[in-house]
């Protein structure tokens, strides 16, 4: 009994401490803001990350607001990482985000990457973008315009969904 109850809790609390947080690192940008990224390659000569989200408690805290300028590589400890993905609910839920300034060094948007961002309006896309995720701007109904580039081969179903 004291067996089964010790296993118990030691996956409860491995489950615990596994799930801790959805992110590899975090660093400051050049305008003070907090990005959060996983570590998706340490290939010698291609390190790269994808911007991800920090997940507190049983939500998203996705606070940007206003202009978020995406770096086009970040440095972690010694190691500089390319910014080549955004990640999947990256910034879910950024209500008061207006701009998203995304460098030429990610070529993948991932899903619901954008969804339910209702105070983007204009969006410029890098000629690097190859693949746009299931549902990444639906429910942004604030866009105004958005410049998709001819480098997309891949765009995903419901992108657009719900904006007017």
């Amino acid at each position: 009994m004291k067996r089964n109850l010790f296993i118990l809790v030691s996956l409860i609390l491995f489950g615990i401490s596994f799930n801790a947080k959805a992110y590899d690192f975090s660093a400051i940008n050049a305008e003070g803001k907090i990005i959060y990224y996983n570590i998706i390659d340490t290939t010698v000569n291609n390190y790269s990350v994808e911007v991800t989200y920090n997940y507190i408690g049983n939500s998203v805290n996705n606070t940007y607001t206003d202009t978020l300028i995406i770096p086009y590589s970040v440095t972690y400890g010694t190691t500089t990482y390319f910014i080549t993905k955004i990640g999947n609910h990256a910034f879910y839920r950024c209500y008061n985000l207006t701009s998203i300034i995304i460098p030429n060094s990610v070529n993948n948007i991932s899903h619901y990457a954008f969804n339910f961002c209702t105070g983007l309006d204009n969006i410029n896309l890098p000629n690097s973008i190859l693949i746009i995720g299931y549902s990444v701007f639906s429910n942004c109904d604030n866009i105004i315009s958005i410049d998709i580039p001819s480098s997309v081969i891949n765009i995903y179903d419901n992108v657009f969904e719900n904006c007017i």
